[in-house]
């Protein structure tokens, strides 16, 4: 590791954490790099500030209300609960939110603490996941490459610090299978089996990277399941049925299922006509994009003929096949649907990204020009995408992670986010 170089970069954190964020993005392939930027994530989640009703502000009063002064006696016996699916109704139900809220509790009994924390756990598995794909880019960038990585950079970035548990949970499972289909190393196994501890939701979305795992990559079958999702509905009762054998397993279901029904209603009638154009569509747009655009390359460049394809390509592109079938399965909750479409897209498109890199930025044919095409008449829902992801970042990012941490203790009155300070000042 540079010493210069790391140095000149926490001096530059220290300035402004975002020029120290900045300088060091540049260098995500270094040491030095990736450690500078996990610290920025570690600033960020300390000076993120939440809208009411949102998973950050939930967490933020349940430090307040319930952790801050928790003796350690009543910490492991909350603890057992929580490993016996049987939650005590005011904890965290999952162990990595319950076991952080703890720690952070020993400082404050603000959400600072919290989201530090968890801050510079997200920015560990995050900035290691954009690196993993980003090392494998050889060549000049062209326009159609940059597109795929803008939208895999902006998937899923600094405003999934928010919800703690989710999107932690699905870098981690990113990480871990990526490097297992890269290695066929079994050690990442024990990363994905991490996932879970830190959302329970994964014991069901890494199903499908273990049918890979044990049964191998079978394109075909693969394929043939992803097919057969757009036409099959899993029966509810018996989903209810074996989900209510535990307490635990009885809340999650009323909430991803019967609530979650219910929110979708309410919210889609008074919520749409109060959205803009840019919030109401993004998603759907992008959503279609890469889905269009994975379907054309799994036709036309060898998926299913394993021409262009080793192992880690082809499993790529399997595990998204896999995951986006349980998003078709999962329409009975939008919750779980989405949170696997989520986590399908981000291999869908490191998929996308590598193959073009490695196997068609170079070739000249009437399919390459075709993918090509997609991209380019896809821009603008790119670039819809990636305006609205910002926006979304905006709503979290207080104003001071613009200025010098040694400036925050001197700092009073009511914190204000970037999005409510452009406001201001533009509008």
């Amino acid at each position: 590791m540079n010493k210069k170089q790391y140095a000149f970069g926490l001096i530059l954190l220290f300035i402004s954490p975002v020029l120290g964020f900045l300088g060091s993005l540049r260098k995500i392939n270094t040491r030095y790099g990736k450690y500078i930027l996990i610290l920025f994530f570690g600033i960020y989640g300390a000076t993120m500030l939440f809208p009411v009703g949102t998973d950050g502000y939930r967490h933020a009063s349940n430090i307040a209300n319930h952790y801050y002064g928790l003796g350690l006696g009543e910490f492991l016996k909350e603890t057992k609960a929580i490993f016996l699916f049987r939650p005590e109704p005011e904890t965290n139900d999952d162990f990595f939110l319950h076991f952080i809220s703890y720690i952070a509790s020993f400082f404050s009994s603000s959400a600072a603490g919290l989201y530090a924390i968890a801050g510079l756990i997200y920015g560990y598995f995050f900035v290691n996941g954009i690196n993993k794909v980003y090392s494998l880019i050889r060549g000049k960038w062209d326009l159609v490459l940059l597109l795929l990585f803008l939208i895999f950079l902006f998937w899923k970035s600094f405003e999934g610090i928010n919800t703690i548990r989710n999107h932690t949970g699905g870098w981690i499972f990113f990480n871990g299978a990526f490097s297992y289909f890269q290695t066929k190393d079994r050690k990442y196994i024990l990363l994905i089996l991490l996932a879970p501890v830190v959302h329970f939701g994964y014991f069901i979305l890494t199903i499908p990277f273990y049918l890979i795992a044990i049964f191998g990559n079978w394109p075909k079958i693969y394929l043939l399941v992803f097919l057969s999702s757009f036409f099959l509905t899993p029966d509810i009762n018996t989903i209810e049925r074996y989900a209510k054998t535990t307490e635990l397993g009885r809340e999650k279901f009323n909430s991803y299922v019967k609530d979650d029904a219910y929110l979708e209603a309410r919210s889609s009638k008074a919520g749409r006509q109060n959205k803009s154009f840019h919030v109401e569509y993004y998603f759907k747009g992008i959503k279609l994009l890469i889905q269009l655009l994975f379907i054309y390359a799994v036709i036309f460049f060898g998926y299913l003929k394993r021409k262009n394809h080793d192992y880690f390509l082809s499993s790529l592109a399997s595990l998204a096949l896999l995951l986006i079938a349980g998003a078709n399965l999962s329409t009975f909750t939008s919750s779980l649907e989405k949170r696997f479409f989520l986590n399908a897209a981000l291999y869908l498109l490191a998929y996308l990204i590598i193959l073009y890199n490695e196997n068609i930025a170079q070739k000249k044919t009437l399919s390459v020009y075709g993918y090509r095409t997609i991209v380019i008449l896809g821009a603008p829902v790119i670039f819809l995408f990636v305006f609205t992801q910002l926006s979304l970042i905006g709503e979290y990012t207080g104003f001071k992670v613009l200025i010098s941490p040694g400036i925050y203790p001197f700092l009073n009155g009511e914190e204000i986010t970037i999005k409510e300070f452009i406001k201001q000042v533009f509008i």
